[in-house]
């Protein structure tokens, strides 16, 4: 029996103000129970659910515990960082490439504004606030980062599906 896999992976590189590379990290994300429901409910149409126009990146704190039941709402193993210059999460500006949907052309970009430490990120249905949906987050690979006032974190996302 084939298998149906969907799931997604951050690339997330800070630069500091020199643009100069100052971290980066790649990391699978858990893709949430909530957004499994939301993904069949958009595929098959359950429940008069269309496929959502618009998708944000957002950034979460230090040591993001990522769990199937967390939602926008209710996620008690982390917290979202606003410690960046725009007043919202970034736009997903998405494109597909085969059986890929990603960002790489056009990554989120988060000016950051003061000392914070960056644990992961995570995929939402709304720039800001709670009451949207949270499809999938991420903890990094390779632990906690450090930003300051000055750099950049840029994140891309791939969101991918296949058979095997």
């Amino acid at each position: 029996m084939d298998n149906f896999k969907i799931g997604g992976v951050f690339l997330v590189t800070c630069y500091d103000s020199d643009h100069n590379v100052k971290w980066q990290d790649k990391s699978k994300n858990l893709v949430v129970t909530v957004g499994l429901e939301h993904i069949l409910d958009g595929l098959y149409s359950l429940g008069g659910v269309v496929a959502n126009p618009n998708y944000y990146i957002g950034l979460a704190s230090a040591s993001p515990t990522i769990v199937a039941g967390d939602t926008l709402a209710s996620h008690g193993g982390w917290n979202e960082i606003s410690d960046y210059d725009e007043t919202e999460r970034q736009s997903f500006v998405v494109a597909r490439a085969g059986l890929m949907a990603t960002n790489s052309a056009n990554k989120a970009v988060f000016s950051i504004n003061a000392t914070a430490t960056v644990g992961g990120a995570f995929l939402s249905s709304v720039d800001t606030g709670t009451t949207g949906l949270l499809l999938s987050a991420s903890a990094f690979s390779n632990g906690d980062k450090p930003v300051t006032a000055g750099d950049t974190v840029e994140v891309q996302y791939d969101f991918t599906a296949s058979s095997s």
